[in-house]
């Protein structure tokens, strides 16, 4: 069998050649105006007999949800790298990126600007989403519809779609299709004279943001060396996401129907993410995933939960174990540390149990717009509530007491990841509840060889406010002493 090389980020991964076969059988002839366009768009774009494709690219993208500022442009970064599967016939993806940031504030996991880059990959297939995490599969089950989303919006992949959703086919224009992928996303397919895909605008559901508008745009549309005449593939891609500007890519490379098979690893066979719980002082646990986790306080009649994030679903998950941990006392508060997407998608979840959401006063007003957002794509618990939800602005600091126990909510100053950003300080516990300000390494490892400008801005901090802090709560790593905190910056050996 002759075979051949697909390359992703420059490595080269010897392939057999025979690829994959269409995700469908050939279109029956046309049977409405709407029909009769798609079948000159699939004609002309040759998807009939693409089961998948492989581009490799450069350019630029966005850590879409991570703004320093709620409402402002997502956070710029340079790709190196970018390579994206899309496997319609196992309806898989598989998006690899070498990326590094290209601004100096907001969020998401990239290293601070200059001081290096930083390789991911992740996956989907089916309803199953993951990430790698070296050579170790790690569930990401909220990020399933997002991922579908990338799939079925690529050039050729929303043609597969508006085919398997012909019922809700309907021509808007003379070159204009729209149709519905139920619960997931709303589409609209703008075509050139060729009948070559050039724009697809599409409605979806976010668990934070409601109904968002995504343009994704394609451009000079060319013949690949070794890519069939037939199937022609754009050198040019570009989306926006909500408004801002979310990738533009510059195209080096196409594959068409490669025989890498992406299976599910059994980490992620069960579609869901455990949240496993610990104590970690009377009254008070930590509620921990694979890598989000969330801090319960017990108080007098009810529960104080410090982040609700990643999706709706674990904010569930985490309400049925503080429910067995605290002996059915309702959640009646959430602090919500910042506005990124990550932190905030069980945000309206919480809303929807009656908690009251505490959030940084220069958000607040943000919030609220967010909690009243129409989800008609997919309607959540809270658009189902009869009862408005209540956000209350916390400043420089707020403390909350049922007469035995004191909790401080204080805003960080001068950090570069969000504006707002909110910590928990518990005196008399002296633990400090915090996220995406500090996120220890692993355990014995080296400090780093130049401080983190987040890690000397939580510590002045600290100073500043005096706290007597005897142990750090990331949201985003494991518990530490204060002292790995002063080993970090360089304060102690």
């Amino acid at each position: 069998m002759k075979r051949r090389a697909l390359w992703q980020l420059g490595l080269a991964y010897t392939l057999p050649e025979l690829g994959h076969s269409a995700p469908s059988a050939a279109p029956t002839a046309p049977t409405s105006p709407a029909q009769a366009a798609l079948a000159l768009a699939e004609k002309a774009m040759g998807s009939a007999t693409l089961g998948a494709v492989q581009f490799t690219a450069t350019g630029t993208g966005a850590l879409v949800g991570q703004s320093f500022e709620p409402g402002k442009p997502w956070p710029r970064i340079k790709l190196r790298g970018y390579a994206l599967l899309a496997d319609y016939t196992h309806q898989a993806l598989r998006e690899e990126m070498v990326a590094s940031r290209l601004e100096a504030t907001g969020g998401g996991s990239l290293p601070p600007l200059g001081a290096g880059e930083q390789r991911s990959t992740t996956f989907l297939r089916e309803s199953r989403a993951w990430n790698m995490l070296g050579p170790f599969p790690v569930p990401t089950p909220w990020a399933v519809a997002e991922r579908q989303h990338a799939l079925w919006t690529t050039p050729h992949g929303v043609l597969h779609a508006a085919r398997r959703n012909a019922a809700s086919l309907r021509l808007s224009g003379s070159r204009t299709l729209a149709f519905s992928e139920p619960g997931l996303f709303d589409a609209t397919v703008l075509f050139n004279a060729a009948w070559q895909v050039v724009e697809i605008q599409t409605v979806l559901d976010h668990p934070f943001m409601g109904d968002v508008t995504v343009r994704t745009r394609f451009a000079d549309y060319r013949l690949w060396n070794g890519v069939s005449s037939l199937i022609p593939f754009p050198a040019r891609i570009q989306q926006d996401w909500g408004g801002f500007a979310a990738q533009d890519l510059v195209v080096q490379r196409v594959d068409v129907n490669p025989t890498f098979v992406i299976t599910i690893p059994p980490a992620a066979a069960s579609g869901q993410e455990q949240v496993g719980t610990e104590q970690l002082a009377e009254g008070v646990w930590l509620l921990h995933g694979a890598a989000h986790h969330s801090v319960a306080i017990e108080m007098k009649d009810h529960v104080l939960l410090v982040d609700s994030p990643l999706s709706p679903a674990r904010a569930e998950g985490v309400a049925a174990a503080v429910k067995k941990l605290a002996h059915d006392k309702p959640i009646a508060m959430l602090v919500h540390t910042h506005h990124h997407f990550d932190t905030s998608t069980g945000v309206r979840t919480a809303a929807a149990w009656g908690a009251s959401i505490l959030t940084a006063e220069p958000n607040r007003t943000y919030v609220e717009r967010l909690l009243a957002a129409p989800h008609r794509i997919q309607p959540d618990a809270l658009s189902r509530a009869t009862a408005r939800p209540k956000c209350i602005g916390v400043n420089a600091k707020s403390v909350l007491t049922d007469g035995t126990r004191s909790v401080e909510i204080h805003a960080l100053q001068g950090s570069q990841h969000a504006r707002g950003l909110l910590m928990v300080y518990l005196p008399l516990e002296k633990i400090l509840v915090q996220v995406d300000a500090y996120t220890p390494g692993p355990p014995f490892s080296a400090p780093p060889a130049t401080p983190q400008p987040a890690h000397l801005n939580l510590l002045a901090n600290i100073e500043r406010l005096k706290l007597d802090v005897a142990r750090i709560v990331p949201l985003r790593g494991r518990v530490v002493p204060v002292a790995e905190l002063l080993r970090a910056v360089g304060r102690m050996a």
